[in-house]
């Protein structure tokens, strides 16, 4: 995690190659390497750790409430308290993707991008797979801080995403963001 975490700060990739120095080319081949290797170190650490929550025996109906509590507040745009009430989850148990995925959109709606970023990969990074509407999010993230290369490379992730793979199933969410990632694709490039 301390590999991740100084790569992250000294703006560099997981293999020590810079994805943010200016001269460097931003290739989808070098996005993806980066992804498996911060991919591996993270999974590699989360096995070893317990969660606050599990340590603490914190019921998960507990969680759920709070959960519902947060999603409740992002509905009527009270987002600092759904990210409040997200942060919290998340620290009681890093281990729910669910509580990335909430948090990061609580960032989101209050234009926090890299903040959002962060929890849609580590979400997608939890889960071992990359997910259409994941990536869209992480896509609009990227062209809203500025990096429309990294943009462009993520969006095409999403609108290539291979909906026959086993562990994926076909669903009319993910459809909708593939679509939705093509769209982005087109307007970028014209």
């Amino acid at each position: 995690m301390d590999k991740i975490a100084g790569s992250i700060n000294e703006g560099k990739g997981v293999s020590g190659s810079s994805l943010n120095e200016p001269d460097a080319e931003i290739t989808k081949e070098l996005f993806i390497e980066e992804w498996l290797g911060a991919e591996s170190v993270l999974k590699e650490y989360m096995e070893t750790q317990d969660s606050i929550a599990s340590v603490m025996e914190v019921p998960r109906e507990s969680l759920e409430i709070l959960y519902r509590d947060g999603f409740n507040a992002f509905k009527v745009e009270d987002y600092a308290r759904a990210e409040s009430i997200f942060m919290t989850l998340f620290l009681l148990d890093m281990k729910d993707p669910s509580f990335h995925n909430a948090l990061g959109a609580a960032y989101e709606a209050q234009e926090k991008f890299e903040n959002a970023l962060s929890m849609y990969a580590l979400s997608m990074m939890l889960k071992g797979r990359r997910e259409p509407g994941l990536l869209f999010r992480c896509g609009k993230c990227l062209l809203a801080s500025g990096r429309r290369d990294e943009a462009v490379i993520v969006f095409g992730l999403a609108a290539e995403f291979d909906m026959g793979s086993s562990d994926n199933g076909t669903n009319l969410e993910s459809v909708a963001y593939i679509e939705k990632s093509k769209n982005m694709l087109n307007l970028l490039n014209s």
